[in-house]
């Protein structure tokens, strides 16, 4: 804990105050900052700045060899290494690349097992839109965005076979989804650079499949 502690001090970002270690607020707090400090590395044909110095790639150069890639799932490990806790990688072996964005709920607490992986995730809910009747679909995306809490990630699979760039990761801000309407907010990567966005549940309910998953693996 004393680790984390001075690893936080180090960059700058302030615990939460009501465990002074990794928590909910200190994933915002990370995403925040890499909005903040690296907007401009998370752009699709932006190069990539890494700061986790266990990823494959190296930290604190630009990783030129990125360049016209979607980069949400750099952003959201990034932001699970600045906040304290172990970001998901292939591998399970504390080192490597992180997952895809829609192989992200294979290291949650009910599927992991499965395919041979830690629990990096409480699984707090999922929902397949594309699978149930339209007239279903706003109903459905919505029970699940009402339970995504600040610090949570919203995972979801884009239509198709596809898995590099085939999903996208989110990492909420603000929760806003009331009964049949509001938004959520969440910290991206987007096309152009890192930024916030709130979205309404039509956002979500063309997609293939929405997991929420809650960290809960910090870092040694």
């Amino acid at each position: 804990k004393a680790a984390i502690l001075a690893e936080f001090e180090r960059l700058g970002i302030e615990p939460p105050a009501e465990s002074k270690g990794p928590g909910p607020q200190s994933i915002v707090d990370a995403a925040n900052k890499l909005i903040d400090e690296h907007a401009e590395h998370y752009g699709v044909d932006d190069p990539w700045w890494n700061l986790d110095p266990n990823h494959a790639l190296p930290a604190n150069v630009r990783i030129g060899g990125l360049r016209g890639r979607w980069k949400c799932n750099l952003f959201g490990g990034n932001a699970l290494w600045l906040a304290g806790f172990d970001p998901p990688r292939y591998g399970n072996t504390g080192k490597g690349d992180y997952p895809h964005a829609n192989q992200w709920y294979k290291w949650s607490d009910k599927y992991a097992k499965k395919y041979g992986n830690k629990v990096h995730f409480q699984m707090v809910a999922e929902v397949a839109p594309e699978s149930l009747p339209e007239a279903d679909r706003a109903a459905a995306v919505l029970a699940v965005l009402k339970q995504a809490q600040p610090g949570d990630f919203i995972m979801v699979d884009h239509p198709g076979p596809g898995v590099s760039d085939g999903g996208h990761t989110r990492i909420v801000v603000s929760n806003e989804i009331g009964e049949g309407e509001g938004t959520v907010t969440s910290a991206m990567a987007s096309e152009a650079s890192a930024r916030t966005r709130a979205e309404g549940v039509d956002a979500f309910t063309g997609e293939e499949r929405i997991w929420i998953l809650r960290p809960n693996k910090p870092r040694k």
